[in-house]
Parts: C-alpha cells; structure tokens; sequence
C-alpha cells in the first residue's frame, strides 16, 4: 500500500510529459510568431519617406485621396523625426558632454573631431546652432548655480537651512569654442567662394592671394587699424616685417579684369556676409566672435574665448589654402588691403601677407572616406599615391579579426590579451598586402591595438617599438596637429609611464599638453589633468618645487570636475607640508575644504578628512608661527646686543685714539721750541 500511490505518481508524470511537452512546442511556435509579427511591424516602423517636403510639386489630393492620406503621415512621421532629434538626441549629446570628465568621453580637439562625434550620434552639421544654444544655456546654469551655492542665506538664518549644492560637473567652455569656430570656418568657406566666384570685370578672382590674405586677416583680428596705427606698426619693426613691392608684384596678374583693381572688402562687411551664412545655415547668433567693443564689456570672460589660431587652421582646412608657417599676429587689428599696389598690384595686408599665401587645392570628395570628413586636398603634381590613404578598404576578414582582437583585450586575463596581439598583427599583415604601404589608418589602429597588447602582457620594450610605429605612422598620415596624433602621444606616454620611463612618459605628456592647447585653446578639459600628471611625478621624483609648479598651472586652468580642483589643492597642501610652508599649505587645504562643502555638503566623508586634516595643519601652522616669532625676537635681541657691542667698541676705539692725538700735538710743540 505504502508503494502504490509512488507507483501512480511516477504513471502520471509518464502520462502527462509528452503532453507537456506538445504544450511547450506549441508556445514555442506561438513565441516565434509573434516576434516575427513583432518584428515585421518594426521593421515597417523604420521605413521611412524620404520624399516629403519638396517643393513645386502638384497635389494629389483629388487624384489619389489614399497616397494623399500617406504623404500627410510621413509628413508628419517626418516631424516626429525632427522633434525627437531637437527635444531628445541633442539634450542628451548635451547632457553627455557635460558629464564627460565622469563617463570617459574624451572631448574633440579640432572641428574635423567634432564633426566624426556628431556623425556617430547620428546629428548632422547643420544642427550645431542648436548644440551652441544648449551649451550656453548649461553654461549660465552653472553661473546660477555656483552664486547660488557661494552666496548666503537671504534670511540669515544660515544654521536652519542647509545650504545648496552646486553640480559637480560643469559644461566645459571648450564645447563651445569649438562650436563655434567650426561654424565660423564653414560659413568662411562658402563667403570665400563666392567672392572667388564673381563674374564681374573687377573680381576678387583676378588677385587671389589678396584676396585670401586680406580675408584670413579680417577673421582673425578684432579690428581694423587706423593710418596712424598702421604707421607706428610698421615704423616699430624691422624692414624685413615690411612685405617687399617686387614680392607682391610677381603674385600679381597684369593686362587681366580690363585694367581695374580687385574688389577688396573691408573687415566689416567680411564679417557681416560671415554672420549672414551662419545665421541662414545654422539658425545661430555667435556669442564669442566678433564681438563689439559697445555691447561687451572689457571684464567679459567671453571676450578672451575666441579662438583665432584653431580658427585659422580650420578655415585652410575647409578651403584648401596653404600658408607659410610662422607666428601671426592674431587676436588684434588687422589691414586688409584695399585697392591694388604699384601698377596695379597687390597691396599690404596684415597680419598675413599675400606673400604667406603658398597654394590654393581643390577638395575632392571619396565616398568611401575613412574619417568622418570626405573631403580632402587633392594636388595636380602627378603623384597619386597618397589619394589610398584616406580611402576605405573594403576587407571584412582583416575587419573582423581586428574586432574579435578588440574585444578580447577588454577580458584582462593573459590568453585573451594573446589572441588580441595575434589578431593585431593578423589584420595588419592582411591590411598591407592589400594597400602594399603601411600608411593607413586601418594599420595605425592595428599598432595601436598590437601596443597596448604588449603593454598588458608586461612586454614593455614590444609596447614601446609598437607605439612609436604608431605615432609615426599617425603623424604621416595626418600631420604632427591632429587628434590622431594626440592620442598616439597619450598612449605612448601611458606606456612608457607604466614602464618606469618617467622622463620620456613626461616628454610626450608635454607633447599632448601642447597639442591640446594648439588645437582645442587654452579652455581644453583636458589640459588641467595632463599638468596634475606631469606634476604627480615630478613630486614622485622628489622634485618636490618643480611639482609645486605643475600644480598651480593645473590650478589655473579650468577643470569640468570640480573634485579634480579639490584634489589639485589638497595635493598642493600636501607638497607644501612637506617643504616646511605650513601657513601656506593651510590656505591651499582651507580651499580645498570650502570646495568640498559647497559641492558635496559638510556631511560628507571627503570634508570631515579635510576638515580633521585642516585642523592640523592649522596647529601647524601656529607652532610654526610662534616659533618664527621666538626665533624673531632672539634675533632682535642680538641685533640689539651685536649693535651695543659694536658702539662700545667704537668708544673704546675713539678714546684710544684722544691720547695719541694728545702725545703727537705735545711732540709737534717741542719740536718747534
């Protein structure tokens, strides 16, 4: 009896599995259906027309009322589209950037950057009028909230109400220069044209470099200079400075245009057809450029954001213009010509010169470019070779091994940092075979990727021969001023760090710094922390003064997380502790608490160590003083005493000397006698 009901039960479940297992079959299909169902719709959802909109086309209404009820859907379908990217995709590239110090997101350097991150975040160029408004307005927000967070309470009652907290991250001002300058230079590009373009008998055209140098000068200026300004320029300086006639002359098209001069626009009227495109193309006000004496004021942080150098280097990339390279006088008042020299001729204008101009080449446009610009300088001396470099290899083999390489470098373990370096070289040898050159940017990749292999399998001389390939070739490719290259000195510099190469590691540290600023300006967010870094291993070295230094250039420039300030100062506090400045290193360490109570509240486990650490600086600093004041009062005491010797040693001197003076009187007396 005690058997029966187990043996019944094992029955059952026998009975009831194939059911079961139909059941389950059954769902399985039913599951499989519906996510083809499911799929279907979506894949309906993503179909999109893209022939809405267009003009001078005849209605269908009365021919067709049912595709007339379609167009009106992916009409409204495509405003959707529209406003999902202005109220949703832009605010979150927006919100992305702002927090960029915290996820890891290196900002672009120069605008050809700029453009490949927006095209990755599906945004086109057109929309950089709307990322500039949002990133001004995240930039008076972070005004707000930093008065907010400094300034008391209105009421008084500071111990009732706790005081607000500002963000910890802020919008990084070099978003915004950059924004601009790209829009600047792209609106430049089509004025440019279409004064080259003109048809009239008295052209810009028939005096190009003029024409060029006279507006390259007007962008990169703030004003134009009177007679007499001109003159005390020129009187100042040497007569090289001074552009030589038969320079000019020999760039000069004589007998062409019927015998009139060029048309030379002033910097006014270049900057109102600049402003004009950007206002037509981009729907924008620009905020940083061209800014009026009248409407800004000299204290006006804005004033000083301008970038003129980046500017220039990006409107010779845009238009194809070469120039002599050597320092401009930029960011000040310019002469942009006007009318023609001897004979019609050139005339002089600065800061660049007609003779700087070097050569003017087309862009043409690959529609398998490889970087996020398509367009690149093509040149009619015969030699070809280079035009591959930018072009895409169309290689899905050499692109998967790379990726299944990439990806198994993110693992760590020791077996998968091997088949990454494997699968590097792999695809480096199968990129080369078929380029037959090592100049590529698929191949700089793979040196990157087999680098940072050898760097991980604790290879470090591998690491560095394959980095140093690396830069090389990055540097062949896109010049030594390029975000390329930026990266390839990083990743060297980590790596000869990482290896115990401290002085090399700083030297391309300091190569990185220096392109950061060339390229980005002196807001860059990233400038702030290559300085802490160069100064973290000065202080390692026990360069303690040199560290100290590195610090406070780090502490001057600006910074998106305001605990990286906190740090530099704690830091500072800490190098001066140890050189004996006690008084000094409290002030830097006060500061670093104040930071921290604004940003993170008085509650926090990061202000209570300030805070205790504060406090013995401070007892520090006051055993110091009172030593100082000790050791003062010693030394007052003996200057007293050395100066009471001394004038009781003077006396005695002096009535030493009364007697001798007395016997030689009394022996002078005799003798005449």
């Amino acid at each position: 009896e005690s058997e029966t009901p187990n043996k019944a039960m094992e029955e059952k479940d026998l009975v009831d599995a194939p059911e079961t297992k139909e059941e389950g079959t059954g769902s399985n299909k039913l599951s499989k259906e519906a996510l083809s169902k499911v799929e279907e719709e979506y894949i309906k959802s993503l179909r999109y027309n893209v022939n809405v909109f267009l003009p001078h086309t005849r209605s269908i209404e009365t021919l067709d009322k049912g595709a007339h009820e379609k167009l009106k859907q992916d009409e409204e379908e495509a405003r959707n589209l529209a406003r999902h990217l202005w109220d949703n995709v832009l605010p979150n590239l927006t919100k992305e950037i702002r927090s960029s110090s915290g996820n890891g997101l290196q900002l672009p350097v120069d605008g050809r950057s700029l453009t490949e991150l927006i095209h990755q975040r599906g945004v086109n160029c057109r929309y950089l009028g709307r990322l500039a408004e949002l990133a001004r307005k995240e930039e008076m927000e972070d005004v707000v909230a930093a008065e907010r967070a400094s300034s008391p309470d209105p009421s008084g009652r500071v111990e009732d109400a706790p005081r607000s907290k500002a963000p910890r991250f802020r919008m990084p001002l070099c978003w915004l220069e950059m924004i601009e300058c790209e829009m600047v230079a792209r609106a430049a590009k089509h004025v440019l044209d279409s004064y080259v373009s003109e048809l009239s008998p008295a052209s810009a055209a028939q005096v190009p470099a003029q024409t060029i140098a006279s507006f390259l000068s007007a962008v990169v200026s703030v004003g134009e200079e009177s007679a007499a300004e001109t003159e005390r320029r020129t009187g100042s300086k040497s007569s090289r400075a001074v552009l030589d006639q038969e320079d000019m002359d020999a760039l000069t098209l004589f007998g062409v245009g019927g015998g009139e001069d060029g048309v030379i626009r002033g910097r006014d009227e270049i900057w109102l057809d600049i402003e004009r495109e950007i206002g037509r193309r981009y729907r924008y006000t620009l905020s940083l450029y061209n800014r009026n004496s009248a409407t800004s004021s000299k204290k006006d942080v804005r004033d000083s954001q301008a970038m003129y150098t980046p500017l220039l280097r990006r409107i010779c990339q845009r238009s194809g213009i070469r120039i002599v390279a050597k320092h401009y006088s930029m960011g000040k008042k310019c002469v942009c010509g006007g009318g023609g020299g001897t004979s019609g001729g050139l005339a002089a204008c600065h800061p660049i010169a007609p003779t700087d101009i070097l050569d003017i080449l087309p862009l043409v446009k690959h529609a398998a470019s490889v970087s996020g610009e398509s367009f690149v300088p093509c040149s009619f001396d015969g030699n070809t070779a280079g035009s591959s470099t930018s072009l895409h290899v169309l290689l899905s083999d050499a692109k998967t091994v790379y990726e299944f390489g990439h990806a198994n470098l993110s693992n760590g373990n020791a077996g998968n940092v091997a088949v990454t370096l494997d699968c590097a070289q792999e695809a480096a040898a199968m990129y080369q075979r078929v380029l037959d050159s090592p100049i590529h940017p698929q191949i700089s990749k793979c040196l990157k990727l087999t680098a940072v292999a050898h760097y991980h399998k604790e290879e470090p001389e591998l690491a560095v021969a394959a980095a140093a390939k690396y830069l090389a070739v990055s540097i062949s490719l896109h010049g030594f001023d390029s975000a390329e290259v930026l990266n390839a000195h990083l990743t060297m510099a980590d790596i000869l760090l990482g290896s115990g190469k401290i002085p090399d590691g700083v030297k391309h540290l300091r190569a990185a710094q220096f392109l950061m600023e060339f390229m980005a300006g002196k807001n860059y967010s990233g400038i702030s922390s290559t300085y802490y870094r160069m100064g973290s291993h000065y202080y390692d070295a026990g360069k303690l003064e040199d560290a100290l230094q590195f610090y406070k250039v780090a502490a001057a420039r600006r910074s998106e997380d305001r605990m990286f300030d906190c740090l530099i100062a704690r830091n500072s506090a800490g190098v001066l502790a140890r050189l004996g400045q006690f008084k000094l290193a409290f002030d830097y360490e006060k500061k670093a608490y104040q930071l921290y109570v604004t940003f993170l509240g008085d509650e926090h486990n990061a202000t209570k160590a300030c805070s205790n650490t504060l406090i013995q600086l401070m007892k520090l600093a006051v055993e110091q003083e009172k030593k100082s004041k000790i050791q003062e009062k010693e030394r007052v005491k003996e200057s007293a005493a050395d100066a009471v010797a001394d004038q009781i040693r003077a006396d005695e001197e002096a009535e030493e000397a009364q007697p001798t003076k007395k016997k030689k009187k009394q022996s002078k007396k005799r003798n005449k006698k």
